[in-house]
């Protein structure tokens, strides 16, 4: 049995995404009685066959690869991802492939890291990849399509949008580009404010709960001098005690 890192390792996958996949049921894992997930190898062998590499028994070493990607896991939940699956499971059954290549991605269009976009990369490389379909090319990527599209070229793999975008003009299409990147860096700007709040108010808590334990200090000493001269407490601690005593 594999813990979870050396599973996600021989998949070439994060751990995130095989906690994922566990909680959706895609690909679910055995438990320890610690609660820990634990991975048979013949299991994980059998995933990585289904899910990334072409059907031994195709007449064609080549398969089609489906790309779907939404920006957030709130799309995710409402089902937008999962619409894009089905729709690019349908178009390669009509193009004869009825055991296409799978990719998710959850995450920004702008991020050149996502894993699912490596995945891609790695298929085209390995000559797996006959074609690429993808709803809209903007799934792939919101910026620097054509050197993707470059890059396929090069091996012979070809592009297809399921829902073919409108035709823009130059200016249009720097609008866009230029609305994508103002997307980006406005993300990232939120997502810096919102951790300097959060820091801003784990400050404030450990200043309130630093000045409580000095008024609480302040309270005993006041109560150990009050008790001292009308009882003869010799002892901060005795204040204390007195708790379970009264």
């Amino acid at each position: 049995m594999l813990s979870i890192g050396e599973a996600a390792t021989f998949l070439g996958v994060s751990r995130t995404s095989l906690r994922r996949w566990d909680n959706m049921d895609v690909f679910s894992a055995c438990r320890t009685i610690g609660g820990h997930r634990r991975y048979k190898l013949s299991d994980l062998g059998r995933f990585y066959d289904h899910s990334d590499e072409p059907d031994p028994n195709s007449t064609s070493n080549q398969h089609i690869l489906c790309y779907a990607r939404v920006s957030g896991h709130k799309q995710k939940e409402k089902g937008d991802l999962q619409r894009q699956v089905e729709k690019l499971y349908s178009e390669a059954a009509k193009l004869g492939d009825t055991s296409p290549i799978m990719i998710t991605d959850v995450g920004s269009g702008l991020n050149s890291n996502r894993s699912g976009l490596q995945r891609i990369f790695r298929h085209i490389k390995s000559g797996n990849v006959s074609q690429i379909i993808v709803t809209f090319k903007d799934r792939l990527t919101r910026f620097g399509f054509s050197f993707i599209q470059d890059f396929c070229q090069l091996f012979g793999v070809q592009i297809c949008e399921t829902h073919q975008s409108a035709e823009k003009t130059v200016q249009e299409s720097l609008v866009d580009d230029m609305m994508s990147l103002i997307a980006c860096f406005s993300g990232k700007l939120y997502g810096m404010r919102s951790a300097k709040s959060r820091k801003k108010r784990t400050q404030q808590k450990n200043r309130l709960k630093y000045f409580k334990r000095i008024i609480n200090h302040e309270n005993l000493q006041i109560l150990y001098e009050i008790l001292q001269e009308i009882s003869g407490v010799t002892s901060i601690k005795s204040i204390k005690s007195l708790r379970y005593t009264v």
